[in-house]
Order: C-alpha cells, then sequence, then structure tokens
C-alpha cells in the first residue's frame, strides 16, 4: 500500500478505526454470545440423554421421539410471533389513520365555527 494512501482524510487512522469498530463488535456479539449459547446447549442435551439412557433407556428413547414435536412446536411458536407482529402493525396504522380523518374533521368544525 502507497504510503499517501493514508494522506487521505477518509483514509486517516481514526476513520479505518471508526469504521471497523461496529464490525468488531457485531463479530464478537455474534461468535461470542451466539458460539457460547449453541455450546451450552448442546453440551446440556448430550448430558441429559447420557444421563437419560444410563438411568432408563425406554424413557430416553420417548424423549429422543419428542425432539421433533419440540422442534415444531419452537417453529409454530416464530409463525405465531410474525403473525402477532403484523397483525399488531396492521391495527397500529388503522388507529392513526383514524386519529389524523377525526383531526381533519374537527379542524374542519373549528373553521366553520370560527367564520360564523
Amino acid at each position: 500500500m502507497e504510503v499517501g494512501w493514508f494522506d487521505k482524510p477518509e483514509n486517516s487512522s481514526g476513520a479505518i478505526g471508526a469504521r471497523l469498530s461496529p464490525n468488531a463488535a457485531s463479530v464478537r456479539g455474534l461468535v461470542g454470545d451466539a458460539l457460547a449459547q449453541i455450546v451450552q446447549d448442546l453440551s446440556s442435551a448430550i448430558s441429559g440423554l447420557f444421563i437419560a439412557f444410563t438411568a432408563c433407556w425406554q424413557l430416553a428413547l420417548i424423549i429422543l421421539a419428542m425432539i421433533p414435536l419440540a422442534s415444531i412446536n419452537g417453529y409454530v411458536k416464530l409463525m405465531y410471533e410474525e403473525a402477532s407482529q403484523v397483525a399488531n402493525d396492521a391495527v397500529e396504522v388503522y388507529v392513526q389513520y383514524c386519529l389524523f380523518v377525526q383531526k381533519r374533521k374537527l379542524c374542519n368544525c373549528i373553521e366553520v365555527n370560527a367564520t360564523v
């Protein structure tokens, strides 16, 4: 890289640091928190299944059969949350529209009474 490249204001060390700072925070959040949660969940599931198989293998097989149902439940819950958000947004827009219409009616009423 040429030394003159750093002489431009958009390529100064402060500007480069400011551009990289949000990226570093997002990478840290993705790798640190999400990866730690995945490792914790996976280790809990594996140790739970190990304990279940050592205690009672029939019950452990029933638990294994329930895992897909729990996954479907999580997916349905996610879909319900998205639908609920859409409905909430629609109601909010309708309320704002009604308030806007009422404001126009009130302004028209005040103008009519003011001219009389």
